[in-house]
């Protein structure tokens, strides 16, 4: 989402050259539409960007899951209602673990219903003890710094630099919570 979204936060283009001579049931066609609709195309940048970034800080993941389901419906549909080839698949996997993280945090979002009371919630064994650390916070506010940090990098070709960045900080952050827990076992 973070990705996508600064480059479109920015007024540019999802793709690159200007897709408004191709056939109108064109991807080209769409994204061009959609950047010259000019304060939609940075809305829906700064609703991806706000997302991602909510998503990221775990604390707030619930609610960042919930507000990824319109966007992410969004693009499965825009993907299978154009000429995309073969990303309706992505798209499509991409709702599909939307959707796993909506019922993983189902017995929190219960309580918006009143179907369920909080002391239930954290009964639950979904909820683990090394997911409640705060690490887990801090980690996903440092993989979104290095994202838009290197979205608005001067550097070119920053995916693979981005994923293997972003696959170290969760290594390290996997291996100081697993650390934390086996200590805290050792003492109590």
């Amino acid at each position: 989402m973070v990705f996508a979204a600064i480059g479109k936060m920015e007024g540019h283009r999802f793709m690159n050259g200007d897709g408004a001579h191709s056939p109108i049931d064109s991807a080209w066609h769409y994204f061009e539409t959609m950047y010259r609709s000019g304060i939609y195309w940075q809305f829906v940048g700064w609703g991806q960007f706000l997302t991602g970034m909510v998503l990221m800080t775990q604390r707030y993941a619930t609610l960042g899951a919930v507000m990824l389901l319109p966007i992410s419906a969004n693009i499965f549909v825009i993907t299978i209602s154009y000429a995309f080839n073969g990303t309706p698949f992505i798209t499509g996997l991409i709702l599909l673990g939307n959707i796993f993280l909506l019922l993983w945090d189902l017995p929190r979002l219960l309580i918006a219903f009143g179907a369920a009371q909080p002391n239930e919630i954290y009964k639950a064994p979904v909820y683990l003890p090394y997911f409640s650390q705060p690490l887990w916070t801090g980690l996903g506010i440092l993989i979104f710094l290095t994202t838009v940090g290197l979205v608005l990098s001067p550097i070119k070709n920053t995916m693979l630099i981005w994923l293997c960045a972003c696959l170290a900080e969760g290594l390290i952050g996997l291996i100081i919570s697993l650390r934390f827990t086996r200590s805290s076992k050792i003492k109590s």
